[in-house]
């Protein structure tokens, strides 16, 4: 689990989207400082926060496929509050909140591997890198995509079917 903090952080420091304190990641990120771990904020919050006009859409297209209500939640592992959605147990993604824009964290299971092969050419070119560049692990392979797009949009909504069909 140690491995797959390192490698989350490292993609974090190298998107600008680091949030550790600790030795590995120096930058402490304006989320944190506004929403400490005592001030939980709401979704109304994070929502203004992120301002970017991608969130709606992200935030729409998961609740009405999966029926599936947010979990603002704050990680000590990667310190700031993020949002969770699952569907049952199954995770779907987490968001990763900055200011103007978010990443969305994303797993490819070993099981659906093979799928998202087929489903690679599908997928824009920045998303296809990210999936590349990202190693398979026993857990699978966690995709960390910024959403600066609607193609962004696109891909994380296929790469979450592909994990949990509708």
């Amino acid at each position: 689990m140690f491995c797959y903090y390192i490698n989350i952080i490292v993609h974090m420091q190298n998107s600008g989207l680091c949030r550790s304190s600790g030795g590995l990641c120096m930058k402490e990120s304006l989320w944190t400082q506004a929403y400490p771990m005592t001030a939980q904020p709401s979704m109304e919050q994070v929502e203004t926060y992120v301002s970017s006009p991608y969130w709606k859409q992200i935030i729409d297209r998961i609740e009405a496929s999966y029926h599936a209500s947010p979990s603002v939640e704050y990680s000590k592992e990667l310190p700031g509050w993020n949002v969770k959605y699952k569907k049952g147990s199954q995770s779907l993604c987490t968001i990763y909140p900055e200011k103007g824009r978010f990443t969305v964290l994303t797993v490819v299971p070993p099981k659906k591997e093979m799928e998202a092969q087929l489903i690679l050419a599908s997928l824009s070119t920045v998303t296809r890198g990210i999936f590349t560049a990202a190693r398979p692990m026993a857990i699978g392979r966690w995709l960390m995509i910024p959403v600066e797009s609607d193609t962004a949009v696109e891909d994380v909504q296929k790469l979450i079917t592909l994990r949990v069909p509708v």
